[in-house]
């Protein structure tokens, strides 16, 4: 793993966000980008990326519980929605801890299917991994499969005044830092490797501030980093299936034109 990671989420999710990725990863503006397995129809990209991968670039896995279909067959729903509504399914016992771990489990092997390795490297869509109802579940999983070399895992935390010295999204900022430093502790208990800082938290709808995000990240880039983008080409297969749209072009065009690497 690289000291700090400058990490383009949501690969493999559309045709467009993947060729964004491939072209950034190729012109070393960025050196990680995370895959969402789930969308098998594109594993066509995967075998792209891994052809394509340069030795200092790191591929994970960006975990997938919300919003699209399952790897593993569940009992009472064909396809997952808010972090919220599985929560509750998972209080109601209409999603089982069982088939959590399953579906955990099921995207792991299924990187492994694509890139010939277990993921190195992990996070979650929506910080879905890092919830203190499926943290729990995942650690085990991660336990069961990595007997050594267990993976690194993202996690939110970051130290409040940070926060405050960035003044954006300063409530799901601090949220978000409280369950990643919970998280945290976590990995480090069952000694899974993790980073110290993370950046990515601001504005969706404001490239300014997404710079903004990028120059605080370096001032903390040899610091065992990890700032999360969302880079991509917008096309209606995108604006069908995610909220972030337009953003992922802007990003997108801010990293081809800065060196980061």
């Amino acid at each position: 793993m690289k000291n700090s990671l400058i990490c383009a989420d949501d690969f493999m999710i559309t045709k467009g966000v993947s060729l964004a990725i491939l072209d950034l990863l190729k012109h070393n503006k960025i050196n990680s980008t995370s895959v969402m397995v789930v969308f098998t129809k594109n594993n066509y990209y995967g075998n792209i990326l891994k052809r394509k991968l340069k030795k200092k670039q790191t591929i994970g896995l960006h975990l997938v519980l919300t919003y699209y279909k399952p790897l593993y067959k569940f009992k009472n729903i064909k396809t997952f929605s808010t972090i919220l509504k599985l929560i509750i399914n998972l209080i109601t016992k209409k999603i089982t801890e069982f088939e959590i771990e399953q579906e955990i489990k099921m995207q792991i092997f299924e990187f492994k299917k694509i890139f010939g390795h277990l993921p190195k490297y992990i996070d979650g869509h929506h910080h879905v991994h890092q919830l203190p109802i499926i943290s729990k579940i995942f650690v085990k999983a991660i336990r069961d499969i990595y007997k050594k070399d267990k993976p690194f895992v993202r996690n939110t935390g970051l130290d409040f005044k940070i926060i405050f010295f960035n003044n954006q999204k300063i409530i799901k900022s601090c949220l978000m830092s409280l369950i990643g430093k919970l998280f945290k502790a976590k990995l480090k208990k069952n000694m899974i490797p993790t980073n110290s800082y993370f950046f990515g938290i601001y504005d969706f709808k404001n490239i300014d501030k997404f710079e903004k995000n990028i120059k605080l990240y370096f001032k903390f880039k040899n610091k065992n980093s990890i700032i999360m983008v969302h880079p991509g080409y917008v096309d209606k297969e995108i604006k069908k299936l995610d909220s972030l749209t337009e953003q992922r072009f802007y990003e997108y065009q801010y990293l081809k034109n800065l060196n980061f690497i």
